[in-house]
């Protein structure tokens, strides 16, 4: 925004930038490779590894700031309690964290920069009831309130959950403490680093040819001719990928954690890479599976849907976070179960002078953000050719009836492009009049992975 010539001012509500890496579990890193999570104009340390840990991470952001001299723009320790809009702009009501003082000012235009997986834990009601007024005598969080190890260490512990943040967690208690009971409503796709220890993950999912065969919100013209004349090929290929997956990590038919779902209704920003030693610590018994619910605390443990009574210590919800607005209360009716549905994942017809950052949530999630925002600047200086009202309406209509009948409900699915973001990226491109095919050759722009230094 800044280069676009436009005063900027940023409300952070923590001492240091980082959003969610500054408050998620102990040893989380990065699913995504360092080459697809950074910003275009700053690359990573060469000696980094490739899946970077959330200090790593960390690092990295705060390094940014420094190098572009960002830091003058963030009022630390300021909670933005209220946006109303006006016939100007926006008026704010701010709350300094630090002297308790609240203030009021005005802008032209706002971005919301909250992210999907900081403010508003998803907890399902026995357990926030459990929270509110406990029976349990041992400790019951959520992840985030899951910040040192210390917290599990010598404790028999149930982890909530099967997405990235449950499956990490269980092995750190299993490293710890020798045993963890995993507890979850069913096991959903969740993919090894390396498919038969060779071939990385993003070979298969993250390049364009991969996209191209997955069902789309917007089919591009070879997806098209791939629907028409070879309707075949995406069952092939992703019938591979399932049985390629299955043989790597020891998931015969019908074993426990085999997902009964469609594969590439997985493809979500929130499938889970599985850790190293998931598989190894089930096969020898020290992660017990329960596919059940809890449905009652008891003084020593929990009791699940399926009858059975789990004597433990301490109980951790990994069970994710859902898409809130309190600050737009006006607007709070656009705000569905599964998030609010926006045209381009940047702004809401119905919502003016207001764009958003971070619900473009992908395995590219940097770059796609950054496109994302030069996107709404080029929106802001008059350059882009913008659909009507109307037609972003029926755009974002077309995309939530995709997403509500192709991928798995989650509480922030509007936001999550996962696998799909070549789809994403070649609207944006479109809109921008850029060519969004970044490699040297077609072969390489179709086999190999994207990373942000394709530009």
């Amino acid at each position: 925004m800044k280069e676009g010539g436009h005063d900027v001012q940023v409300f952070e509500i923590e001492n240091s930038i980082g959003g969610t890496w500054m408050v998620c579990y102990p040893d989380a890193a990065i699913q995504s490779t360092k080459d697809e999570y950074q910003y275009s104009d700053y690359s990573h340390d060469q000696q980094s590894p490739r899946h970077m840990n959330k200090q790593q991470i960390l690092d990295y952001v705060r390094g940014y700031a420094d190098r572009f001299d960002l830091w003058k723009f963030i009022l630390f320790r300021h909670r933005v309690i209220s946006l109303i809009s006006n016939e100007h702009g926006w008026e704010l009501e701010v709350l300094n964290l630090e002297n308790g003082v609240a203030f009021k000012t005005l802008f032209d235009f706002i971005i919301i920069a909250q992210g999907q997986f900081y403010h508003n834990p998803n907890i399902p009601p026995i357990i926030q009831q459990e929270m509110e007024k406990p029976t349990f005598r041992g400790e019951v969080f959520h992840d985030r309130g899951y910040v040192d190890r210390v917290q599990i260490k010598d404790k028999r512990v149930a982890v909530i959950g099967f997405g990235k943040a449950a499956l990490d967690i269980a092995c750190q208690v299993v490293q710890e403490n020798g045993r963890v009971d995993h507890v979850f409503r069913q096991p959903r796709w969740f993919a090894p680093l390396y498919i038969f220890g060779l071939l990385h993950y993003t070979t298969v999912l993250f390049s364009r040819y991969g996209n191209y065969l997955a069902s789309n919100w917007n089919p591009s013209r070879v997806q098209r001719m791939i629907s028409l004349y070879l309707p075949w090929l995406p069952w092939l290929y992703f019938l591979i990928v399932q049985i390629a997956i299955r043989i790597t990590l020891g998931l015969y038919p019908f074993h426990p954690l085999a997902a009964q779902d469609k594969f590439s209704a997985s493809l979500r920003a929130s499938i889970a890479i599985s850790p190293q030693d998931y598989m190894l610590h089930y096969r020898r018994g020290r992660i017990r599976t329960h596919q059940a619910e809890v449905v009652q605390f008891t003084e020593t443990g929990v009791v699940l849907s399926n009858g059975e009574l789990l004597e433990v210590d301490t109980v951790i919800c990994a069970t994710g976070y859902r898409q809130h607005l309190k600050i737009l209360p006006q607007y709070q009716h656009l705000m569905e179960d599964d998030g609010i549905y926006l045209y381009r994942h940047l702004i809401h017809p119905d919502i003016p002078k207001l764009a958003f950052a971070g619900f473009n949530v992908s395995f590219f999630h940097l770059p796609m953000n950054e496109l994302g925002m030069y996107w709404v600047l080029s929106m802001l200086k008059g350059d882009l050719k913008m659909a009507s009202a109307s037609q972003q309406r029926k755009e974002i209509e077309t995309e939530k009836r995709f997403f509500r009948r192709e991928v798995l409900f989650e509480s922030c699915r509007a936001a999550f492009i996962g696998t799909r973001c070549f789809t994403y990226l070649e609207d944006l491109c479109r809109d921008l009049q850029l060519d969004p095919h970044l490699k040297q050759d077609m072969l390489s722009d179709m086999v190999l992975p994207y990373t942000a230094n394709d530009k």
